[in-house]
């Protein structure tokens, strides 16, 4: 019992007062023994043993777990509140059960809610994985293919200075020649000769090196144009994985949009079966209350 819900008895001298019940509110009642008249058959309190003169003042109370099933006063009266008691019990364990019951589903919907949001972090994690693995593989090739552009084109440029050094060999020799056809016939007879052949060498060499050069710069010019190709076929590849992850990256927002409104109304329902509890352990508490006034 709390402090306000207080049970005493007292002893008096041929007699017994007992009350309870709440702070301002109580019962009490006082049991005192026939008056003595005289007669013989009236029991003398002072002259009966020590047991009996006990026996008369005896409070038997007897408790359960939930209060007071029974109080004996004296020998002939007995106030039985068992079946209040046990009436009292069972709704009490009605009520205990539907509680228990609401706390399993709040617990059902809580790991429900979990699973949910658990899978859609890792469905979302892996839509990351896959656009941080894409634009590395955009790195690595757009890498690769600036560096073998830039060698092509460092080829290219090579071809082309030879392809001049050649050209400006060929415009010295063709002076050199001019200038020689000065000199004499005689001189010009004997020097000719190995000019011509020079020339010659040098005409035939030229055409076979700017055959050569020819032959490389388209082979440059193929390889180049493959290289854009493939650049070409790259981008268009990373932009329709672009949209594919643009288009995941909508459904997982979807996906986040529905997870909040279930979340809402989750945390909606949770504050409904929170409620009820609260109003079924008040219930709890007030019916225990009543239980202990009305004993």
């Amino acid at each position: 019992m709390s402090q306000r819900d207080q049970t005493t008895s007292s002893g008096r001298l041929n007699g017994l007062h007992y009350s309870f019940g709440t702070s301002g509110t109580g019962h009490s009642f006082t049991w005192s023994p026939p008056a003595s008249s005289g007669s013989q058959n009236q029991l003398n309190h002072a002259e009966l043993p020590p047991e009996k003169r006990r026996r008369l003042n005896e409070v038997q109370v007897n408790f359960e777990a939930e209060g007071v099933a029974k109080i004996r006063l004296g020998e002939g009266m007995t106030l039985d509140f068992t079946s209040n008691h046990r009436e009292a019990k069972k709704k009490l364990s009605d009520v205990e059960a539907e509680r228990d019951q609401l706390l399993q589903r709040l617990d059902e919907t809580g790991k429900s809610h979990e699973e949910a949001l658990s899978k859609v972090k890792s469905e979302r994690e892996e839509s990351i994985r896959d656009l941080r693995e894409a634009r590395l593989l955009y790195d690595r090739i757009t890498s690769a293919s600036r560096a073998e552009m830039a060698k092509l084109q460092q080829q290219l440029k090579q071809a082309k200075e030879d392809n001049e050094k050649t050209e400006l060999e060929l415009e010295n020799a063709e002076d050199e020649v001019e200038r020689s056809t000065i000199g004499s016939l005689d001189s010009m007879d004997t020097e000719i000769s190995p000019l011509v052949r020079t020339i010659r060498y040098l005409r035939n060499d030229h055409s076979k090196t700017l055959a050569r050069n020819n032959k490389t710069i388209a082979n440059i010019k193929k390889e180049l144009q493959s290289s854009r190709d493939n650049h070409r076929a790259v981008s268009g590849l990373l932009k329709m994985r672009e949209r594919e992850l643009e288009a995941c990256r909508d459904h997982n927002a979807k996906r986040i949009d529905g997870l909040r409104e279930f979340n809402t109304k989750y945390m909606g329902e949770i504050g409904s079966l929170r409620s009820k509890v609260k109003e079924l352990q008040d219930a709890l508490d007030k019916q225990k209350e009543k239980t202990i006034i009305e004993l």
